[in-house]
């Protein structure tokens, strides 16, 4: 769905939505396998009781993928609004996880490559275990990291192409 775009100083990516029917098979193969792992969020075992407090859906997706050149980044935001925001708007469905999977190809990520996408602890607190109020994740080949759509994050300057295939995850919004 559309075209690649370079966005504002915000969000300096190339990034598109896939209509993942006429994707690439092997990008197809991914989708398949979240959409698989999502589903078994949906249909109970251990992260039911997760799956149930983010009201997931059984089908509602969005995919994209993005490319950062070299100096690319994404600032500081999140994926989704509050529920609040979105029954205002009249919307029934919103994001509720963000899986991020990492297709860098090339040598091995190195810290001093950048790129690391930045997790921060929700409402300013710290992570329980050190305190931190963040937690970086640099971008690993085959690396996939699902963390709740309405935490804020940003991806970090990079000095080397850095790609991304992103799946929303979708859930009823609040009555």
């Amino acid at each position: 769905q559309g075209d690649a775009r370079r966005l504002d100083d915000a969000r300096t990516d190339a990034a598109a939505f896939l209509d993942e029917n006429a994707a690439d098979p092997a990008l197809r193969r991914v989708c398949r396998r979240l959409r698989r792992l999502r589903s078994g969020l949906c249909g109970g075992g251990a992260f039911d009781l997760a799956a149930a407090r983010l009201r997931l859906d059984a089908t509602e997706t969005s995919t994209q993928l993005a490319r950062y050149d070299a100096g690319g980044r994404y600032r500081r935001h999140a994926d989704a609004d509050s529920d609040a925001a979105h029954r205002a708007r009249g919307r029934q469905f919103a994001r509720r996880v963000t899986a991020v999977y990492y297709l860098n190809e090339g040598r091995p990520w190195r810290p001093g490559d950048g790129g690391a996408l930045r997790v921060y602890a929700r409402g300013g607190r710290k992570w329980a275990r050190d305190g931190a109020a963040h937690r970086d994740v640099f971008p690993k080949l085959d690396r996939l990291v699902l963390f709740v759509s309405t935490l804020e994050h940003e991806v970090l300057p990079t000095s080397r192409p850095r790609v991304a295939l992103t799946q929303w995850w979708y859930g009823r919004v609040d009555a």
